[in-house]
């Protein structure tokens, strides 16, 4: 990453974007964020609103997205866990589909801005960086149960044998 370029980080919530952020800001990078890499119109809100920006990609264990979302967006007050695991909005939020096995389809979210060049990071090797902030809005946060880590394991797979 070059310090004279201007960044925007367009990663995946629940994957440490607002953490990515502190550091390199306080790094001396010229970055921003904007939330939205699920909804289809992402790469066009990019270019209109962060004209000129490189995006920055951030992901995350999928399974451990996926359990930190159920968390942090308080699907765990409407709906049991392997309710949320189909749960499928045919709106589209700034979430995106709000679908849980969607938003871990990196691969599909992250192809609408790779002609762009993005900075690519992972969650779990930025968070071994000396002095990486931890900017955490779930709160509290059970540890993931083995039961539910097979029922991500087993949903991600169906997922993908049905694309």
């Amino acid at each position: 990453m070059n310090k004279t370029e201007k960044y925007v980080v367009v990663g995946f919530p629940k994957c440490g974007q607002m953490s990515l952020v502190k550091y390199l800001q306080d790094e001396g990078y010229d970055v921003t964020r904007q939330d939205n890499i699920w909804n289809s119109r992402a790469r066009q809100e990019i270019e209109d609103q962060q004209p000129g920006r490189i995006p920055i990609i951030i992901t995350r264990d999928p399974v451990e997205m996926i359990w930190s979302s159920y968390w942090y967006w308080h699907y765990k007050d409407v709906m049991p866990f392997h309710k949320y695991l189909k749960h499928r909005v045919t709106r589209e939020s700034s979430l995106g589909n709000e679908n849980p096995i969607d938003h871990a389809d990196y691969e599909k979210h992250i192809n609408k801005f790779l002609d762009m060049k993005p900075v690519m990071f992972k969650f779990e090797e930025v968070v071994k960086l000396p002095n990486y902030p931890h900017v955490n809005e779930t709160g509290y946060k059970p540890a993931l149960p083995l039961k539910f880590r097979v029922l991500i394991e087993e949903a991600l797979e169906s997922y993908k044998n049905q694309t």
